[in-house]
């Protein structure tokens, strides 16, 4: 996992400053205090009271801005500090649940990329030199040097692979690997027989966001979506749960800005939308995301679950 955040100081309660012009004369139209209703601020570093109000009272887990939202209609924008952030985490949350998810919500943007909490100037906004990043790597164990020792795990294109069990396993979900062990087979050994192939990501999240039911105005805006790992037919789990390992939408309209998608596996790895709903795509990158968005608007006018969709290269969406 990279990690490539400016080193802050200690977080501190900052001076008032006075608020800009443009706040000024907005808030002479709308009450300022219904205007600072409007944006809560998240910060894994913050210290303060742990209620979003400010960057130094920044609620430190993202889950507990997003439930605040949820319950109080006047949030429009939560805004997110650079550093680490995993959806088993905040109250109510259950550590290690893979089932957990950050889930956007229809008005609310999702907006990462700020110095935060620390910095000179918390408000900075600068996604690739602040990463906000939202991470399925529940039990913080991922090791993305772990090579794996079987050929199971990789496209060899030559008849079966050298684990049995695992070939058995592959090829009794009626995929015709007998013959060529192609980019298919190979995925789908990553998730069925996850130990020998990605021992360290097996407890990683299903879903690291979740979209479903949403239209447009559900936005996320400027974070590093990682670590998914949409293995559920291997552990028995909800099928729904084999799709969209980087963000499962169930007829959503998300609109994605700025983000890119590392590691995530499974079928759609980075982004899996079922329904006749297609979310809004601006600057994103993803490995082969591209080649599985042409693919599956071409077969279904949807964006829908392809093998090509799994992370590890990366094209550019514009």
């Amino acid at each position: 996992m990279r990690t490539r955040w400016v080193e802050r100081r200690a977080c501190f309660r900052q001076e008032m400053r006075a608020p800009p012009l443009a706040q000024v004369a907005l808030c002479l139209l709308v009450p300022c205090q219904v205007l600072a209703q409007m944006v809560v601020f998240v910060d894994s570093d913050a210290t303060g009271a742990n209620d979003g109000s400010s960057w130094y009272d920044a609620y430190v887990y993202l889950q507990d801005a997003l439930a605040s939202a949820a319950s109080n209609g006047s949030i429009t924008e939560i805004r997110v500090a650079q550093g680490m952030y995993r959806p088993d985490q905040g109250e109510g949350q259950i550590p290690g649940d893979r089932k957990a998810s950050f889930a956007l919500q229809n008005g609310v943007a999702l907006v990462g990329g700020f110095a935060g909490c620390g910095a000179l100037d918390p408000d900075a906004r600068d996604p690739t030199a602040f990463e906000s990043i939202l991470s399925g790597d529940l039990d913080d164990n991922d090791d993305p040097t772990w090579t794996p020792e079987s050929n199971c795990c990789i496209a060899t294109d030559e008849p079966g692979c050298d684990d049995e069990a695992c070939e058995q396993t592959v090829t009794s979900m009626s995929f015709p690997c007998e013959d060529t062990w192609d980019s298919l087979c190979a995925l789908v050994a990553r998730l069925l027989c996850c130990d020998l192939c990605r021992s360290t990501y097996c407890d990683n999240s299903y879903h690291v966001v979740t979209a479903s039911g949403t239209d447009s105005t559900a936005l996320l805006d400027g974070f590093v979506i990682t670590a998914g790992e949409a293995n559920a037919i291997a552990e028995g789990e909800d099928e729904t749960f084999a799709y969209g390992a980087g963000i499962y939408s169930d007829h959503g309209s998300q609109t994605l800005v700025n983000c890119t998608f590392m590691a995530n596996e499974g079928w759609g790895g980075a982004v899996c939308t079922f329904g006749t709903v297609i979310p809004r795509l601006q600057t994103v990158s993803s490995p082969t995301m591209w080649q599985a968005v042409v693919e599956a608007v071409r077969r279904t006018s949807a964006i829908r679950c392809s093998h090509a969709a799994h992370s590890s290269e990366t094209p550019v969406l514009a």
